[in-house]
């Protein structure tokens, strides 16, 4: 299971290379810019860059939300200038993506890889585009229920190119939104009224296809993209936290000076997407989180036995980050 920070690293020989990614809106896209640097990075090499979308998927009957990288891959190169590269990837959709660096030295043996997963927009810029896919889903949603009622009124052949608009844009929101649980059940719910009879096995639950039962399982997809939108602020939570808690253990005033107004600003952003319908288990993170944030100045230069009321709350929000996270993934 993917960690809500998003940060995990898989390195393989090009150990030496650090890599960074910023990411910033560009225009109706989005444009990743992605440096390397190492001295194992040879000039006049090329290097491999391999991207894959990061979506959440759901299952029945547990229905409990994974995070993963998807199949379908696309591949760059960037060529290496004094032990460095760069490369700009224009992408459709604010979410993470997976990026995969390898480096051959030579044809005999195997590539060095590198593989990180890296954030395309700001804390702001993502909620922003979250509240855009909510209403998306909503309106998506209600679609599905009034094409429900028709097909159960025999009405499929007068509905088909509606349900033929409504699967494609399911199909296209299953890689690309922050609710692509939610649209990949979506698009397989509308195969299921696409081909209603009784001798169906439904593509959502595994079992008979009947419209009582259709019905319950648009409810329970309903739930499921619920549990996406938590999903992603948790996630951003705790993206802010680890960056708070990097920057101010770092001891770098000018970098903490640098990042807090950006911070501060991604803050606040999560206070007011969080607002409606935020759980106890939310606030707590909230309010931890604010407290770091306030603290962080006083945390740059001191030692961890110097300021055990930061160790705590750290700790604090590690663990309330990931309990909240699992919570929200099962459903529990």
């Amino acid at each position: 299971m993917m960690n809500v920070m998003l940060l995990t690293a898989v390195l393989a020989q090009l150990s030496d290379v650090s890599v960074q990614a910023q990411g910033r809106r560009a225009g109706g896209e989005w444009e990743l810019a992605i440096t390397g640097k190492g001295r194992s990075l040879p000039d006049e090499s090329v290097v491999g860059l391999r991207f894959r979308r990061i979506v959440n998927r759901a299952e029945w009957p547990g229905r409990e939300i994974e995070t993963r990288a998807l199949d379908r891959a696309w591949g760059r190169s960037a060529s290496v200038d004094r032990g460095s590269f760069h490369h700009r990837e224009r992408l459709a959709a604010p979410g993470p993506v997976e990026v995969q660096l390898s480096l051959h030295r030579n044809e005999e043996a195997p590539p060095e890889t590198l593989t990180k997963i890296l954030r395309v927009a700001s804390v702001p810029d993502l909620l922003a585009a979250l509240r855009a896919d909510a209403k998306r889903m909503g309106r998506a949603l209600e679609e599905a229920r009034a094409l429900l009622d028709e097909v159960a009124a025999g009405k499929g052949r007068a509905v088909r190119d509606r349900l033929d608009r409504a699967r494609a844009a399911a199909q296209e929101e299953a890689s690309s939104s922050l609710f692509s649980a939610t649209a990949d059940l979506l698009d397989r719910f509308l195969a299921d009224l696409d081909g209603a009879s009784a001798e169906r096995v439904s593509a959502v639950t595994g079992e008979r296809f009947g419209f009582d039962a259709a019905r319950a399982s648009l409810e329970g997809i309903g739930e499921i993209a619920a549990r996406e939108r938590q999903l992603a602020l948790v996630g951003e939570a705790a993206w802010v936290a680890h960056e708070i808690a990097r920057l101010a253990e770092s001891g770098d005033a000018r970098k903490w000076a640098r990042a807090e107004p950006a911070l501060g600003k991604g803050l606040k952003a999560l206070e007011e997407a969080s607002r409606a319908g935020r759980s106890d288990e939310m606030a707590l993170l909230l309010a931890n989180l604010e407290m770091s944030y306030s603290l962080a100045s006083s945390r740059l230069g001191c030692t961890p036995s110097a300021s055990p009321e930061w160790e705590k709350l750290q700790h604090e929000l590690i663990r309330g980050a990931a309990l909240l996270e699992e919570s929200i993934r099962d459903g529990s």
